[in-house]
C-alpha cells in the first residue's frame, strides 16, 4: 500500500489505467476525435413555476425551429417524466446533443399554451472528447468472467 501512495497519491506518476481496466474488458483513452450528431449548444433549464424544462438559449440555424422559453414536454413520442431524472437526461443527451445517427427528431414543445410538434434532422459534428473509459473491441473468455464479476452478475 504504502508504494502505490507513494508513486500514485503523494508521488507524480498517473495512475496505470489501462493495467486494471484491462482485466475487465475495457480501455482508457485520455482524448478521442469522434463524429457525433446533434442540435447545437442547445440551453435548457428549469422553470420552477411550471415544473418543466424549457429552451434558454437556442443556436442561430437550428433545424427544429425552437424558440427560447418553448417548454419541452416529450421526445420522439416519450413524455418528460421526473419520476426517472436519469431517463430523462438520456433522452436529451441521445436525441439532441450526442444522436448516434442523423435520423430525425421530434420533439413536442409547448408555446403560448398550445402542443407542438416540431421534427428535424441533427448535424453531423466533430468533437473531441476527454478521458474516455470503453470496451475493447474482442475481450477474452476471462475478461468476459471478470467483467461479469465487476458488475455483479
Amino acid at each position: 500500500m504504502r508504494n502505490f501512495f507513494d508513486r500514485y497519491i503523494i508521488g507524480k506518476e498517473n495512475l496505470p489505467y489501462n493495467n486494471f481496466l484491462d482485466i475487465v474488458g475495457y480501455e482508457y483513452l485520455p482524448s478521442q476525435r469522434q463524429t457525433t450528431f446533434s442540435f447545437g449548444q442547445l440551453g435548457i433549464a428549469f422553470d420552477e413555476e411550471q415544473k418543466g424544462l424549457y429552451f434558454s438559449s437556442i443556436p442561430k440555424n437550428c433545424p427544429l425551429k425552437l424558440q427560447e422559453g418553448d417548454l419541452i414536454r416529450g421526445i420522439n413520442g416519450t413524455e418528460i417524466n421526473f419520476d426517472n431524472p436519469l431517463g430523462v437526461q438520456d433522452l436529451l443527451i441521445n436525441n439532441l446533443y450526442n444522436k448516434k445517427d442523423d435520423s430525425s427528431v421530434t420533439i413536442t414543445i409547448e408555446r403560448n399554451g398550445e402542443k407542438i410538434d416540431l421534427s428535424g434532422q441533427p448535424q453531423k459534428t466533430d468533437i473531441m472528447r476527454k478521458h474516455i473509459v470503453q470496451p475493447i473491441q474482442k475481450p477474452s473468455e476471462a475478461q468476459q468472467k471478470m467483467n461479469r464479476i465487476f458488475v455483479g452478475q
